[in-house]
């Protein structure tokens, strides 16, 4: 397993870390929740899996946050659901259980930085034609939307106008 920390001190980052997109992943600092997760999500989708937002905590003085972990879209297991009921199909579960994640450290300043990052996953990885599948990939930016809307609202189907941003 990859484990790769760092203290939210710049001057005692302990990265061991071979991948040029990685490191670059790491060392970036943001300064919002919104933005640190974009980064993620773009990390995660050139490696091939998805992105879900978990847990944060908060200092104890000014109710700030300190921490906020983002997961693999596959982290953790499902609830078990009730076995009395007997159902025609049961939807395979697609949670593994898988450790890959990254937490932001956040300091008083706001600054969002790479406190701990594991990067080894239990599943296989998506391929590069399915990428586009991936939910925390399907962003459409409010002037695709629009565009959109106007290519369906003249009586261009859905599927067409879609696939004109995907050309």
């Amino acid at each position: 397993m990859d484990l790769i920390c760092a203290n939210v001190q710049p001057c005692e980052q302990i990265i061991v870390c071979s991948d040029p997109i990685a490191k670059k992943f790491l060392s970036i600092i943001v300064h919002n929740e919104q933005k640190a997760y974009e980064i993620y999500c773009a990390y995660a989708h050139h490696v091939g899996f998805s992105v879900r937002k978990d847990h944060n905590s908060c200092w104890s003085n000014p109710k700030k946050r300190k921490t906020k972990d983002f997961l693999c879209g596959k982290a953790g297991h499902k609830k078990d659901s009730n076995l009395m009921n007997t159902v025609k199909y049961k939807k395979p579960d697609t949670m593994t259980g898988c450790q890959a994640m990254v937490r932001y450290a956040v300091d008083l300043k706001g600054n969002w930085t790479v406190n701990k990052f594991i990067k080894s996953h239990n599943h296989h990885l998506v391929e590069c034609s399915d990428k586009h599948l991936l939910p925390s990939g399907k962003k459409i930016t409010n002037l695709n939307a629009d565009v959109l809307r106007s290519m369906t609202g003249s009586g261009i189907g859905i599927t067409n106008a879609y696939n004109f941003f995907v050309t």
